[in-house]
């Protein structure tokens, strides 16, 4: 598999503020441990491995190698361009756990972890920062994840490494929103995993839901028709990702089958919710391809299997209060 898993969070700021709140999402970033290179030497890596920045649409404006466990030495290098068309994108590494079937062992292996924070200016009016949010962490090839399931120790790479660190920037940063997703435009029904720091947000995504299946438009902001990071409506482009599971033919055009009536019922009833936390614990207490781990007043949610799977299963229960 030869795309990434992307964690975006949504922690708005004044212009000023952008700066430390970036700092705080690269102290969430795991210190690497050794790891095997494939020749089976050993190295010890640093924590962050390269800086860049970016202005325009990837016009590269700085790129420079460094070797250091130091934010500072980061943050250093950035210090001149705190500007809002800017964007940040700071390397590192995460480890993993792999296995060698010639020697039957398991070994720690390592990944590229890139942490990005894309200015409300930057590239074509803001579009990155509207559609996947000022921070994004990827984790490069979600092969990383798809690990062999006879091999026991390698069945919970994802959740020792995306989940686990998600929860960490949750504990450290306290965001509105984070959400984690193989594509690049953030949507709850593309997600593998998502968080709200206020538990009405969950019932708040059915009408966001419904607005993008209908009208169209992103999950992070609200936008004319005519901004470039407009996308349309995801009806006429079937753009919910693939390998649905549960719906007959295993096709995103089966699981919009099953979604239009639900966005209909909504959208006719002019998107009015019960709204109570009751109804929430009791709509995610018997989930069967999710888990609802309750995080400070809300919960984050996590789809059996990711990232190859995704997290209609409780949001169709939360769409059938008004089906």
């Amino acid at each position: 598999m030869s795309f990434s898993v992307g964690i975006h969070l949504w922690i708005p700021a004044e212009a000023g503020e952008q700066f430390e709140k970036f700092r705080g999402v690269l102290e969430c970033t795991p210190t690497p441990v050794k790891y095997r290179e494939f020749d089976g030497s050993e190295l010890t890596p640093k924590r962050f491995n390269r800086v860049q920045v970016f202005d325009h649409c990837f016009a590269e404006v700085l790129d420079r190698k460094i070797e250091t466990n130091g934010i500072e030495d980061v943050l250093a290098l950035l210090e001149g361009y705190r500007r809002p068309d800017i964007c940040y994108v700071v390397g590192s590494i995460f480890n993993f756990l792999d296995y060698d079937q010639e020697k039957d062992e398991i070994y720690t292996s390592a990944g590229p972890l890139d942490v990005a924070h894309y200015g409300p200016e930057y590239c074509l009016g803001g579009s990155y920062y509207k559609t996947r949010g000022p921070f994004q962490l990827s984790f490069s090839n979600a092969a990383v994840f798809m690990a062999d399931r006879a091999v026991e120790s390698l069945r919970d790479n994802y959740n020792e490494v995306v989940t686990d660190l998600a929860k960490r920037i949750i504990a450290e940063t306290d965001p509105i929103h984070l959400v984690v997703c193989t594509e690049s435009e953030v949507h709850p029904l593309t997600a593998h995993s998502i968080y709200h720091r206020h538990w009405q947000d969950f019932f708040s995504d059915l009408i966001k839901i419904a607005q993008l299946h209908e009208q169209g438009g992103v999950y992070f902001s609200e936008l004319t028709e005519d901004d470039p990071a407009f996308v349309p409506a995801r009806k006429s482009t079937m753009d919910y990702g693939y390998l649905r599971g549960r719906f007959g033919d295993n096709s995103a055009a089966a699981f919009v089958m099953q979604l239009q009536p639900l966005v209909d019922k909504l959208l006719q009833n002019d998107g009015e919710l019960p709204n109570s936390r009751s109804s929430l614990d009791k709509y995610f207490a018997d989930l069967k391809f999710t888990t609802a781990e309750k995080l400070n007043k809300s919960y984050l949610l996590t789809a059996l299997g990711s990232p190859f799977s995704y997290l209609e299963e409780p949001y169709f229960k939360l769409f059938s209060l008004v089906a």
